[in-house]
């Protein structure tokens, strides 16, 4: 009999379960442009962090990278013609291979800046 009273006080929870709006879907994302497409742009430039900038220009095109840490890929290399839309070229550097404590497999502390591409 007592098993009776469970099933028949958790049915309504079932049923309203049944019924439930089905959840709302995500907003889409957005892409961040800094470009405002009237001769202005915004700031920040990138939606990201983006620490230690570093650039150079090559005649009239601009490069940049900055520091990863220890994240690897690292060195992100970015290209521009204008300085405000950049386009993503490659990685710098692909993996570094001093061991694992470099990489922060397994350790608890921070490597050394040789270990990594960090305000270079």
């Amino acid at each position: 009999m007592l098993a009776w009273a469970w099933l028949l006080l958790g049915l309504p929870h079932l049923a309203g379960a049944q019924r439930a709006k089905p959840p709302k879907a995500a907003p889409a994302e957005q892409t961040w442009m800094a470009d405002n497409g009237n001769g202005t742009f915004s700031n920040p430039l990138f939606c990201n962090e983006f620490s230690d900038p570093d650039m150079i220009r090559v005649g009239t095109d601009y490069y940049l990278t900055g520091t990863t840490m220890h994240a690897m890929p690292g060195l992100p290399v970015l290209h521009s013609k204008d300085l405000v839309n950049w386009e993503f070229l490659a990685y710098a550097v692909d993996k570094l291979d001093f061991g694992p404590a470099y990489r922060l497999e397994g350790s608890t502390s921070p490597p050394t800046p040789i270990a990594s591409p960090w305000a270079t």
